[in-house]
C-alpha cells in the first residue's frame, strides 16, 4: 500500500506543478495586470513559483528514489505536453501548431533512444 501511495505522488505531484505554472501564466495576462505596481507584479509572480517549488522539490525528491533520469525526464516532457494542449485548447484558446507536435515526437524518439542505449 505504501508503494502505491508513493507511485500515485510521484505521477501527479508534477501535474500539479504544471497547472501551477499554468495559473502563474494566465494570472500574468490579465487585463487589470498591466495597472498593476512592478511590486505588486513581483509579489504575484514570486508567489506562484514559491508554490511552484513547494511541490516540485518534493515530487523531485521521490521521484529520484523509484525512477531512472531517463524516465524522469520522459514523464516530464509528457506532463508539460499534455498541461500546454490543454491550456492551449481550454485556456488561451490557441491552436497547437504542427512545430509542437514535431518537436515532442522528436524528444520522444531521443529519449527512447537513450533510455535503450544507457540503461538496456
Amino acid at each position: 500500500m505504501k508503494n502505491i501511495l508513493i507511485y500515485v505522488f510521484v505521477f501527479t505531484l508534477p501535474i500539479i506543478s504544471a497547472f501551477i505554472a499554468l495559473i502563474a501564466t494566465y494570472a500574468q495576462t490579465l487585463p487589470g495586470i498591466k495597472d498593476t505596481s512592478y511590486f505588486h507584479k513581483l509579489l504575484t509572480s514570486e508567489f506562484w513559483a514559491t508554490l511552484n517549488v513547494v511541490v516540485y522539490i518534493p515530487y523531485l525528491r521521490l521521484a529520484n528514489k523509484y525512477l531512472n533520469p531517463a524516465q524522469l525526464l520522459l514523464y516530464g516532457y509528457l506532463t508539460s505536453f499534455a498541461v500546454q494542449l490543454f491550456s492551449n485548447s481550454y485556456v488561451f484558446i490557441s491552436p497547437t501548431s504542427y512545430d509542437d507536435y514535431i518537436a515532442m515526437i522528436i524528444m520522444f524518439g531521443a529519449m527512447a533512444v537513450s533510455a535503450y542505449k544507457v540503461f538496456g
